[in-house]
């Protein structure tokens, strides 16, 4: 405010014919006033002048931020660059680091599909746009624990089995043959025969030694199972391709399913 003070005030006079004391108080008393007013004005241009900052004056500044209603002006909004990190995840939003935002990207709109590519001996198996499901097998059960899917492994049912070690066969021809007297069932394909200590097979003959030290016949030798059902041989019988001696030492082994 300009320093009015420096107006002069027309006051009365010692020689002007008034009392000029008691005259001079009301406008004693308006110069006071003047005074105090232009001191707080000076002060409140003090303020503003602080407030101008580098703009050259305050309205430079607000017009930056401040529509002519006084609403937040969109851009000066977007131009703050104000990190989320200055945010409280509140409302259903939550904050993310640019790293999970990227992998959001990745991700398309409205997915509702999983791609999974099984990897098995027989190559790799594509499996989109279906629903995965864990099947148990013979092997393996799956249990859900604490949100985690966890494999029980199992021994399976169809391998359990009790081996019999040698066993000496029943025959009455030297040729066809029982397991054991009162017949026992064995697995399918766990039979094994030996004559005179020498494994036979079913596929092929072998020469076996048969009777005594100086008289002693090499004998091409094989064996069949009998008639399996459902895997296993329920008659407990098996057949050489040839009779042989009685003096023959046949011994077999075989599995029995566990139940």
């Amino acid at each position: 405010m300009p320093a009015i003070e420096t107006v002069s005030v027309p006051r009365y006079q010692a020689l002007d014919p008034y009392h000029h004391l008691v005259d001079n108080l009301p406008i004693d008393g308006l110069i006071e006033r003047v005074f105090l007013v232009n001191n707080q004005v000076d002060n409140n241009t003090a303020v503003l002048l602080e407030a101008i900052g580098d703009q050259g004056s305050l309205s430079n500044r607000m017009n930056q931020s401040l529509n002519p209603n006084g609403s937040l002006k969109t851009e000066a909004v977007d131009n703050a660059l104000h990190s989320i990190e200055a945010h409280v995840d509140a409302g259903g939003f939550v904050r993310m680091t640019e790293d999970e935002r990227d992998k959001i990207s990745l991700i398309a709109s409205g997915a509702t599909a999983l791609k999974i590519d099984v990897e098995t001996i027989s190559g790799t198996i594509p499996y989109v746009d279906d629903t995965l499901t864990f099947g148990p097998s013979d092997t393996i059960t799956w249990n859900l624990v604490s949100g985690k899917i966890i494999p029980d492994i199992d021994f399976p049912s169809s391998v359990r089995h009790t081996h019999h070690y040698n066993i000496i066969p029943v025959t009455s021809d030297n040729e066809n043959y029982t397991t054991t007297s009162v017949p026992t069932a064995y697995k399918e394909g766990t039979l094994r025969v030996h004559v005179n200590g020498v494994k036979l097979n079913t596929t092929n003959t072998t020469y076996v030694p048969i009777g005594m030290p100086g008289t002693i016949t090499w004998t091409a030798l094989s064996f069949t199972e009998g008639t399996a059902t459902s895997g296993v041989l329920t008659g407990g019988d098996f057949a050489l391709n040839v009779a042989i001696a009685s003096s023959a030492r046949v011994v077999i082994d075989f599995d029995v399913l566990y139940t």
